[in-house]
């Protein structure tokens, strides 16, 4: 994906979505719900202008700060071959913002679901863009697995994550799975990233000890 087209995205869900809470906000409570335990359940709120400008300032102002990093960070040429990729996961992140946005809009219009089924899938979709696309990250100091051990070898940032890679798809399937398993789909979502991140970490660690051997 090109950037010019990732900033016309990335600037259309900003404005769709602001343009979004200006219409339907007067049907909306003066504290809308934000937040649902495992249970389904709201537990958290906040005020109606936080709720309505909360996702489409966050879409902006990550993809901002991106663009500010490469231009400052070590490595940044090789950001910049994966710069499709990685145009490609800010455009699918802004997309899951803007479903989430979507999904505490209709709560708060009235519609009633189960919220864990709903947010899951999207969830699902996610890890399987990072996994794809940490398969073909370069070196970098912003987006992978950064690992004392991974920053200082090239061979052991590509081989661990292609295996960080095959790890977050396996994990967005478990996720996916979980939309289907109601109060039971947090430890098959948490679990498994939990668990999956911390073998990846240790075995960039054993990956640099045997390239130093």
């Amino acid at each position: 994906m090109t950037t010019r087209t990732t900033n016309l995205v990335i600037a259309g869900l900003t404005v769709v979505m602001l343009a979004a809470g200006l219409v339907l906000g007067p049907r909306l409570p003066s504290t809308m719900a934000s937040h649902w335990n495992i249970a389904g359940d709201v537990d958290g709120t906040m005020p109606r202008a936080a709720a309505l400008t909360i996702f489409p300032l966050m879409i902006a102002g990550i993809y901002l700060l991106f663009l500010l990093l490469i231009e400052i960070l070590p490595l940044k040429e090789n950001v910049a071959a994966f710069r499709p990729q990685m145009n490609l996961f800010f455009v699918g992140l802004g997309v899951f913002l803007a479903y989430l946005d979507a999904i505490v809009f209709a709560w708060n219009l009235g519609l009633r679901f189960a919220i864990e089924q709903a947010v899951l899938p999207g969830i699902a979709v996610l890890l399987y863009l990072i996994g794809h696309i940490l398969g073909q990250a370069k070196r970098n100091w912003m987006f992978g697995i950064r690992t004392p051990w991974t920053l200082s070898s090239d061979r052991v940032w590509e081989s661990t994550h292609r295996l960080g890679g095959l790890v977050f798809k396996i994990c967005a399937g478990l996720t996916l799975l979980g939309g289907f398993l109601g109060e039971a789909a947090a430890p098959i979502f948490i679990i498994p990233v939990a668990l999956g991140s911390l073998a990846v970490t240790v075995y960039s660690y054993f990956a640099w000890r045997q390239e130093k051997a």
